[in-house]
């Protein structure tokens, strides 16, 4: 598809501080990052850059939308898409629905940069 560590991803959270330090982790492993505060704003994102997205990564608990509704949002438009939901409450109910998703594994906050950097590349390799 795209090289490898050049592909954009989406990143959803809304906890200020962790978008923030994210995000200088996905730009410093090589991607292209897009960030949305809310489920929301990750729908809205997803629907603009569709084309352009490799990979979305949703925290499970957010207003507006939460992770698992905005990633079934997504996957009508691209059954495809990769998603690695993070959370850091992982109730059984999240992380059952979670399942339903396709291509998607769950992350536990809160997450290393090895972790991170090697769930990624098993979600788009």
């Amino acid at each position: 598809m795209s090289e490898k560590n050049k592909e954009l991803i989406l990143f959803a959270d809304d906890d200020r501080l962790l978008r923030i330090l994210t995000e200088e982790l996905l730009l410093e492993f090589g991607y292209r990052v897009l960030i949305a505060t809310n489920g929301e704003e990750a729908v809205n994102l997803y629907e603009q850059h569709r084309n352009e997205i490799s990979l979305a990564i949703l925290d499970i608990t957010m207003p507006k939308i939460d992770g698992l509704a905005a990633a079934s949002k997504m996957q009508l438009l691209n059954n495809q898409l990769p998603v690695i939901f993070i959370t850091g409450k992982g109730s059984n109910e999240s992380l059952e629905a979670s399942r339903e998703i396709k291509n998607s594994v769950v992350l536990n906050k809160p997450y290393t940069p090895e972790k991170l950097s090697e769930t990624i590349r098993k979600a788009l390799d």
